[in-house]
């Protein structure tokens, strides 16, 4: 297994951000985290990182790990390729010279077709190339597991669809391992192998779908999916309404007239194309 959870459970002094989660996701899968606000997504993604520590559990990661974050967070003073190289850099690799470095940068510049723009600054770049710029920086290690924490979250809806399907094109070449976190369910359901759902604080699996659907995909359109895109988003909305309600302290249902969705059981199938 590239990544392996058993029993992990993640505290913050008197908050509890997850508890008992357990998975396991084979090498070259692609599976998204998806739940409401604060339910421990990114917690769990920097758990797998090694950016924070699990207060309960184990944690075993086969591999290295690169992380893409929402903000690509370039050096303004480096061009795009500068950027992309200083991961080797960092790394210490005393095998590779300068000139191998920036060699390695411009493979993953191309990669993420920004070749045209590797002497450019970010400031230079719109919000989309500057995150291909940060697909970039972690590919040019080669790492084993992509961590990606809602990296399309703060683009426009056009900018974000097509860096979906250029995320799609570079796991089908590379097959890497991907964790991939996301408040979206119809990107969930466009990119994924597997959609692992989590319930509200702390943060606890309550569903885990294979998708047995051939790409590329259209969430909305597609019949195959349209039943699991239902049925994800009657748990989905049953617990942003648990979320909703102890951020209200109170009946959340009495105040806004909203449908009460029941709760669904945890579930764990396969969902393919005869659906």
């Amino acid at each position: 297994m590239a990544i392996a959870l058993h029993g992990v459970g993640v505290s913050f002094g008197p908050v509890e951000a997850a508890r008992d989660i357990s998975l396991a996701i084979p090498s070259g899968e692609f599976v998204s985290l998806l739940g409401p606000s604060g339910c421990g997504k990114s917690t769990l993604l920097s758990v797998v990182a090694g950016l924070e520590t699990a207060s309960q559990g184990s944690v075993t990661v086969t591999g290295q790990a690169g992380m893409v974050f929402q903000e690509a967070a370039l050096f303004p003073w480096r061009t795009l390729i500068g950027n992309v190289a200083f991961g080797l850099e960092m790394r210490g690799d005393r095998r590779l010279s300068k000139s191998e470095r920036l060699a390695r940068a411009a493979d993953a510049l191309r990669l993420v077709h920004l070749s045209r723009f590797a002497d450019s600054y970010p400031h230079q770049l719109s919000g989309g190339m500057r995150q291909r710029a940060a697909l970039a920086r972690a590919l040019v290690l080669d790492p084993d597991i992509l961590l990606m924490d809602e990296p399309f979250g703060a683009l426009d809806a056009q900018t974000r669809s097509l860096l979906q399907a250029e995320l799609l094109t570079i796991w089908e070449r590379t097959r890497k391992t991907v964790l991939f976190v996301t408040h979206s369910l119809d990107e969930a359901l466009f990119l994924s192998d597997r959609i692992v759902l989590l319930s509200a604080r702390p943060g606890r699996v309550v569903g885990d779908y294979w998708i047995d659907a051939p790409r590329p995909r259209d969430p909305r359109t597609d019949a195959a999916l349209a039943a699991l895109r239902s049925r994800l988003l009657a748990q989905l909305s049953h617990e942003i309404e648990t979320v909703a309600r102890a951020e209200h302290d109170t009946d959340w249902h009495a105040e806004t007239d909203a449908p009460r969705v029941p709760p669904p059981p945890p579930v764990l199938e396969n969902v393919g194309a005869d659906i």
